[in-house]
């Protein structure tokens, strides 16, 4: 197994060196990461000890990636320290941010292989399969999904170092079996092969976009970046009663008519939805137990994108069907006023062809009709209105209203 991965990571390595000009590896990234909890947030105890030596070959990220946010594609292997360990190796994408001058944070997601243990080998029940689980981290399946968060401090144009996390499971998507999986975390080292560009790694905007001021566009996705930071180490403590509960993917119409028909049409679309729903914490029963939500919606046609966080409660009012009303604080990157003088004409061209929303921050109310599908997966009918409602803001409160459709799969049922 180790033979395929060394050889695996070889093929991609010059497949790499090949590629046109458009993608070249701009990044070598060296790391130390040990195997600190099991999937079920107990410390583990005696399972793969050792530390594993890690390299990241990190290239720029392809003109056809820009509708996601223009993430780099990287090649990883992970390499045990001890004969007991676990060699990890595949592919991945990384979005990385700057959310303060020579602070940025990453997120990661990619596919693995693996030559760790998978089943139990043992009959249940044994004293021979107690001691085999006591030893070794079954993972469930031979391919995984690698996802992994980073805060990384720039330590000048040609390296930098990085706190992460990366988790490793089959999420019940690529296997069946029970999957424990494997959570890492460690230090890292960075290693830019050309300077760093002076300015955020953010979505690109269209031509009709062009006329916001840059500096306002680069405060906003610091927001929203340092937003996400501040959730993920919220419910970070409080992670052994808060798992990760559901994933969505969705598309939603943009600016529609539904609470203010006078400025609907304004924006085009769709947004392409994400987001992550996490177990209720038991601090959240006296509000009816709803659960934590992280978000984003990105406007496909360089209009309004925006990221929240929030809570979300479940109904089920019948066999298969619920209703998921939700609350939540958003930070956007859209049009807050007119910039021209009242009265002119082109005030009036301006607030024809934009929505003036008011506040950079927004609450996001929101309302879902689930259908439960079968194998853990779901379908949403979901409309969603951001707006300050006077409250965190102040002046115009023009709003927007989406609907869409999503689908979701809940984990550990």
């Amino acid at each position: 197994m180790k033979r395929k991965l060394f050889s695996a990571a070889l093929v991609a390595t010059l497949a790499g060196a090949m590629a046109p000009a458009h993608a070249k590896v701009e990044e070598v990234r060296l790391g130390l990461v040990g195997n600190i909890r099991s999937d079920q947030g107990e410390v583990v105890g005696g399972k793969y000890g050792a530390l594993n030596a890690e390299i990241d070959i990190i290239s720029s990220s392809p003109d056809f990636l820009n509708l996601i946010g223009s993430p780099r594609p990287y090649l990883f292997v992970s390499v045990p320290t001890a004969d007991d360990g676990v060699t990890f190796g595949g592919v991945g994408l990384y979005w990385r941010n700057e959310f303060v001058n020579n602070w940025a944070f990453e997120l990661g997601f990619g596919y693995v292989i693996h030559d760790g243990e998978i089943d139990q080998i043992y009959a249940p029940g044994t004293p021979e399969a107690a001691a085999f689980v006591a030893e070794h981290q079954l993972l469930g399946s031979r391919d995984l999904f690698r996802t992994s968060m980073a805060l990384e401090r720039e330590m000048g144009e040609r390296a930098a170092l990085q706190l992460y996390w990366e988790h490793m499971s089959h999420g019940q998507v690529l296997d069946q079996r029970p999957q424990p999986g494997a959570r890492l975390c460690g230090v890292a080292l960075p290693l830019p092969l050309r300077p760093r560009p002076g300015r955020l790694n953010r979505f690109r905007l269209s031509q009709r976009r062009a006329s916001v001021p840059a500096l306002e566009g680069e405060r906003m996705f610091r927001k929203m970046v340092g937003l996400a930071v501040l959730g993920v180490a919220a419910l970070a403590p409080a992670r052994a009663e808060a798992d990760v509960a559901d994933a969505y993917v969705g598309v939603s119409q943009h600016n529609i008519c539904v609470t203010n028909c006078k400025n609907a049409d304004k924006e085009d679309g769709p947004n392409i939805a994400f987001q992550v729903s996490f177990d209720s914490p038991g601090f959240l029963e006296w509000a009816y137990a709803p659960q934590p939500y992280l978000m984003a919606s990105i406007n496909t046609q360089g209009d309004t994108s925006f990221a929240a966080i929030g809570l979300e409660w479940r109904w089920e009012f019948a066999p298969g069907w619920a209703l998921e009303p939700g609350l939540g604080y958003a930070v956007h990157d859209g049009e807050l006023d007119n910039p021209h003088p009242n009265g002119s004409p082109e005030a009036a061209a301006y607030a024809e062809s934009h929505l003036q929303l008011g506040s950079r921050d927004l609450f996001r109310t929101s309302l879902a009709l689930t259908r439960e599908l079968p194998g853990n997966w779901e379908m949403q009918l979901m409309y969603e209105h951001l707006s300050h409602g006077q409250i965190i803001g102040e002046g115009r409160n023009q709003g927007v209203d989406q609907i869409g459709l999503r689908i979701g799969y809940r984990f550990g049922d």
